[in-house]
């Protein structure tokens, strides 16, 4: 009897050390994924993109203040008058028509319709302080990812030469042609630190951004991230984003490090997560 009893401790006891060291290993198993990194780093590019976008045209389109519906470079654009006259026509509304598809300064291919509502003026000459373009979709796709949510740009003055904005993003999503889907909400400020005085030329643009995000990733998987060093992107880059690093908190995860690079045109980036550091693309 007690030799039963012996056994059977001895075969639990074995049993216990087996799963223990299945769960040691399971714990020790590194982390490394990129997941959320890289969803941010899509929805970063598709603020700034919509964010240059809307700018260009707010600012070349005669103040906003045609009411004809022209064709420039095969998108069809178009201003409402929204507001009465006593307040002097404001709010207006920009439409941009991309029909189905536009190969865009940037190099990506839009398609669907953009629009954009003014509160005032949005040329550099006339705009003021808390000026703002409030940003929705209809069918809209960039590179055949459809993009959805709300987008607030509004202007914040000039503090150091070139124009700041804060863009807010409510309800923001892309859906990719997979049907996987990401989606964000965040407020953002960025400043326009190069370019500004060429306003028909959006080779030369480049901004710096700040800010914070909270979104969910494709797998499901809530996020927050936290801009530690700015987002400089360069809308002469194919990829966008150039520099800058972002902290990154996954659901149960770690703190991951996200480093953009020294300013280089490439989609590459190192996440660094708990000491050990691996390179991704974007």
């Amino acid at each position: 009897m007690k030799k039963k009893i012996f056994f059977a401790a001895l075969i639990t006891l074995s049993v216990s050390i087996i799963i223990f060291s299945c769960k040691k290993e399971e714990e020790a198993e590194p982390d490394t994924d990129t997941q959320s990194a890289i969803d941010y780093t899509k929805s970063e590019e598709a603020v700034s993109s919509t964010f240059s976008t809307v700018n260009h045209y707010g600012i070349n389109q005669e103040e906003i203040k045609s009411l004809k519906g022209t064709l420039v470079d095969t998108v069809i654009i178009s201003v409402d008058t929204i507001g009465d006259y006593q307040s002097n026509y404001w709010p207006r509304r920009l439409t941009l028509d991309f029909g189905t598809g536009v190969i865009c300064f940037d190099g990506h291919t839009r398609k669907g319709i953009l629009y954009a509502v003014f509160s005032n003026h949005w040329r550099p000459d006339t705009i003021i302080a808390g000026t703002n373009a409030i940003v929705t979709f209809e069918d809209f796709y960039v590179d055949n990812i459809q993009r959805l949510g709300t987008f607030t740009i509004t202007y914040e003055g000039s503090p150091n030469g070139g124009p700041k904005y804060t863009v807010d993003a409510a309800n923001a999503k892309l859906v990719f042609s997979n049907e996987d889907e990401i989606s964000w909400t965040s407020t953002r400020t960025t400043e326009w630190i190069e370019g500004y005085s060429t306003t028909l030329d959006f080779s030369d643009d480049v901004y710096e951004t700040t800010g914070s995000v909270s979104g969910v990733n494709k797998k499901g998987i809530d996020y927050t991230g936290n801009i530690t060093t700015p987002i400089r992107t360069e809308k002469g880059c194919l990829y966008g984003v150039t520099k800058g690093v972002v902290e990154i908190t996954p659901r149960d995860k770690a703190t991951r490090t996200v480093d953009y690079g020294d300013g280089e045109c490439d989609n590459k980036a190192k996440l660094s997560i708990n000491g050990v550091s691996i390179n991704f693309v974007f």
